[in-house]
Parts: C-alpha cells; structure tokens; sequence
C-alpha cells in the first residue's frame, strides 16, 4: 500500500499543480458554492420533502458540472502541452 502511494503522490502533485496554473481549480470552487446557492434556494422553494430536492438538485447539477470540468482540464493540459 506504502510503495504504491510513493508512485501515485508525485502524480497526485502534478495534478494539482496543473489544475492550479489553469484556474481549473478555481472554476472548480465556484461551480461547488454556485451549485449550493442553487440547492439552498430550490430547498426553500420546495413545499414538501425540501432536503430530497436539494440532495437531487446538487447532485444533478455537480455530476454535469464534473463532466465539463474534466473536459475543460484535459483539453487545456493538451493544449499546454502542444504549445510546449
């Protein structure tokens, strides 16, 4: 378990370096707080079963959002990576 932490940490550093020089992490921030502001606000709209539709909400919207981001981080690494 120890020796395959050893590989996977530098890759795990690079990772997150990669994701900081792009703002990919800070897209990443707002997105979470924009996605809780919407599931706050839609819980207050519900008449019944408000945290069902918050959970429902937020998890639609942040599994849609996850998919972009992956996008977003893949295409701007290659394309660093091309302009290198």
């Amino acid at each position: 378990m120890l020796a395959t932490f050893k590989h996977a940490a530098p890759i795990a550093w690079f990772t997150v370096l990669e994701s900081v020089r792009s703002r990919t992490l800070v897209l990443a921030v707002w997105i979470a707080v924009a996605a809780l502001a919407l599931a706050l606000f839609v819980g207050q709209l519900a008449l019944t079963e408000a945290a069902q539709t918050q959970s429902a909400i937020i998890a639609a919207v942040l599994r849609v959002c996850a998919v972009f981001l992956l996008a977003t981080f893949v295409v701007s690494s290659v394309a660093r990576e091309h302009a290198d």
